[in-house]
């Protein structure tokens, strides 16, 4: 493994450092201005969007057999 392997590695790994950091920051937000409440219903919509991404997507791989 070289020297392309370990500098891709650090950097996917800070990504995901950093993503997780802006996703708790909003979270945090949304539970500072709305509430549990305000923070579950956004979470719950974008479970929702997620799965009805994942499902159309999935729908068109099956159809294409």
């Amino acid at each position: 493994m070289g020297a392309k392997f370990w500098l891709g590695f650090v950097g996917i790994t800070i990504a995901c450092g950093v993503a997780g950091f802006v996703g708790f920051m909003l979270l945090s937000g949304f539970w500072y201005r709305w509430g549990f409440l305000g923070m579950f219903l956004i979470i719950a919509v974008a479970s929702l969007v997620a799965g009805w991404i994942i499902d159309r997507r999935n729908e068109r791989r099956r159809s294409a057999y």
